[in-house]
């Protein structure tokens, strides 16, 4: 079987940070770890949220699993860091989810997920408004591009929950390919 990856996309502040790391400690799902460009924010650890680099020390196009730019901030993974099998997670913006698609469905299997959450609730959690309106600029896919959508406009309990249903849909859809 494939390596699947589960490419998570969605606005700032709407739980795919959450979504990624609830995925790998309660089921052990390995999550990849992207390389920026951006300077890190307080509160971030090297290796943990990114892998946060120079422009300098890009590496070769053919060692990129999908590569974005976002806020002027190179974004990218690499091939090796994919497992050889299994399921693990990827955050990445829109354009990563369609590059990924469009360059890897014969070697990996992709499973997009949109992660859904309205601008009120994402002020109520105190984003930004200028990282809100910075994503409201991004390139939109349909949504019927995604596989699967996770709404998280409630409680964490309600989106943890959300997530383990989603799981179980993944899983299957998997085992269908």
């Amino acid at each position: 079987m494939k390596p699947t990856i589960i490419a998570i996309v969605g606005d700032s502040g709407s739980g795919k940070t959450h979504l990624s790391k609830l995925l790998q400690n309660e089921f052990n799902i390995f999550q990849i770890v992207s390389y920026t460009t951006r300077p890190i924010r307080e509160g971030e650890q090297h290796g943990v949220e990114h892998y946060f680099i120079k422009k300098s020390h890009r590496p070769l196009f053919c060692e990129v699993l999908a590569q974005t730019i976002f806020g002027g901030h190179d974004y990218y993974a690499l091939m090796d860091q994919v497992p050889p099998q299994g399921l693990c997670t990827y955050v990445v913006d829109e354009a990563g989810a369609r590059e990924l698609k469009q360059l890897h469905s014969k070697r990996l299997q992709i499973v997009t997920v949109w992660v859904e959450c309205t601008p009120g609730t994402l002020i109520a959690r105190g984003i930004d408004t200028e990282r809100i309106q910075r994503d409201s600029a991004r390139e939109r896919l349909p949504q019927s591009s995604y596989d699967f959508t996770i709404t998280n406009n409630g409680t964490i309990e309600e989106f943890d929950l959300a997530i383990y249903e989603t799981l179980k849909k993944i899983e299957q859809w998997q085992h269908q390919k």
